[in-house]
């Protein structure tokens, strides 16, 4: 006999989203003569909208025109306005240009008579005002927004009040309203394009400089004795600079081809500006220097006596003991606090560059790829593992740097300070946890075999190749950690062996 009961209604959290994007292009070409000029307009938008919250939309109107007379000379200019409505109306778009030259020397009568060596020989440079303002613009951050704090758990406030008063919570802002609007850069690029003797030297060469401004940052100056955050403005300037290389070389000789590549890529950034409070000693300094570089203390070793560990100085409220790290006393106050803290990373240019080199001869083929960092480094963050016990709050694992703790013993070879746990002196920011991230890397290797011949048509296959590659073949480096390419956080390098067949029909 069925039983009467009530209706379950459950409540299930349902997301929903919507996308439209719309498009709309005008294009124009024409020859006159010797000159060729194309020219386009073009407009699109493009609306999101999750669940019930306001539509998020980007507009972009481009124009763009290009120009060339024989080939030979060659100019484009482009201009674009974009546009995102969760900023302050006024400040929703953004105008950006770029103008660029070229002149392609190999196609002048004074290369073309005189020399039979240049095949392709062009330079050019480009100059233009670019932007970044969607991902980054926040939520409508001009208007003040306010949220209930009643005192319960998760309000993230006190009760207001006492037992008698009737006050149970309040409103407070959820953050300071804030015009911001989009960060921009100028950038300058010079280059140059070169093929010689017959297609067999390619060289390009490329030189940037880039100068960023209006980035969006916090101001140092900012102290939250409103009991809320500053928001970020765009105040910050940077400068970026480098060049980029590439050299390759292809040849055969009767049966035997082969090819052989390099690039190099420098870069070397500066923080002109970043609101910086004003600091009481020139070491603390950060402005000029590049972007990212790490500031902490200057580790001198380990202390390796209790007479040694008396006489040098210590932070604040902590006793140091054989086996600690030592840290430099800029200040010779006899404390280590933050007026000991300078940089002590790289400020070195990044250098990046790799090798790709190959041949076939008959039915074998070959190729590699080497690559490789220069001026990289790494910072021991992983307490987990590069710290031994830390990272999980207690005694529960342990890792293999612990084998190599200062003890009296090992106080000579020792490479990692004395077995403490969430020893605040020790696992200060500081040089003594900065390793070398430059490393060379065989990143993969192959080799193959193509079938070909009388035996390969009876069976009536369009071609069948027989091949056998490895990944992460090898990898020099100082670092024996994980993976120097990402370092902390990283799942172990996984080298990577692969035979196979392809059989086409």
């Amino acid at each position: 006999m069925a039983t009467a009961a009530a209706q379950t209604n459950n409540f299930n959290t349902v997301f929903n989203a919507r996308f439209w994007f719309g498009q709309l292009a005008i294009n124009y070409e024409k020859n006159f003569g010797d000159h060729h000029f194309y020219t386009s307009i073009l407009g699109d938008q493009r609306r999101l909208l999750f669940n019930y919250d306001l539509p998020a939309i980007n507009t972009n109107l481009t124009g763009r025109l290009n120009y060339d007379y024989k080939g030979r000379y060659m100019a484009q200019a482009a201009v674009n306005t974009s546009g995102y409505n969760r900023y302050r109306p006024g400040y929703q778009y953004g105008l950006f240009y770029a103008f660029g030259l070229g002149w392609n020397i190999g196609e002048e009568d004074f290369i073309k008579d005189n020399t039979d060596w240049i095949d392709y020989m062009k330079v050019r440079a480009t100059f233009g005002k670019t932007g970044n303002g969607v991902d980054n613009a926040g939520y409508y951050d001009y208007r003040a927004t306010y949220k209930d704090n009643n005192g319960g758990i998760g309000s993230g406030a006190y009760l207001a009040g006492t037992e008698r008063s009737e006050l149970r919570g309040y409103w407070e802002n959820t953050y300071l309203p804030n015009v911001r609007t989009w960060e921009g850069a100028y950038k300058l690029n010079i280059g140059t394009d070169i093929e010689l003797f017959r297609d067999k030297l390619a060289i390009t060469a490329d030189f940037y400089h880039d100068r960023y401004f209006d980035l969006l940052q916090t101001r140092g100056k900012s102290i939250e004795i409103i009991g809320i955050e500053y928001p970020s403005e765009n105040i910050g300037r940077m400068l970026v600079k480098g060049a980029e290389f590439t050299v390759g070389h292809r040849h055969r000789i009767g049966k035997l081809g082969y090819f052989l590549s390099a690039n190099l890529s420098i870069e070397q950034s500066k923080v002109d500006f970043f609101d910086e409070q004003q600091q009481r000693y020139p070491w603390q300094q950060l402005t000029g220097l590049p972007a990212g570089v790490r500031s902490g203390y200057i580790a001198e070793g380990l202390y390796q006596s209790g007479e040694e560990a008396e006489q040098g100085a210590s932070t604040v409220g902590y006793v140091v003991k054989p086996g600690d790290i030592k840290y430099r006393d800029l200040n010779g106050d006899g404390q280590i606090n933050q007026f000991d803290r300078t940089v002590i990373s790289s400020t070195k240019p990044l250098i990046y560059y790799g090798f790709q080199f190959g041949f076939n001869y008959k039915s074998f083929a070959l190729t590699a790829l080497v690559q490789g960092v220069q001026n990289r480094e790494i910072y021991l963050a992983d307490r987990a593992i590069h710290g031994g016990f830390l990272g999980f709050g207690g005694y529960e694992q342990a890792y293999e740097p612990v084998l190599n703790r200062w003890t009296p013993e090992t106080a000579d070879a020792a490479t990692y300070p004395r077995l403490t746990i969430g020893n605040s002196h020790n696992y200060a920011e500081s040089s003594f946890w900065i390793r070398s991230g430059n490393y060379l890397r065989l990143k993969n290797v192959e080799l193959a075999y193509t079938f070909q011949g009388k035996l390969l048509e009876k069976t009536r296959l369009g071609s069948v190749r027989l091949f056998a590659n490895a990944l992460n073949v090898f990898t020099w480096s100082a670092f024996k950690g994980q993976d120097p390419e990402v370092a902390i956080g990283a799942y172990p390098l996984q080298r990577v062996f692969n035979l196979g067949l392809n059989v086409n029909l």
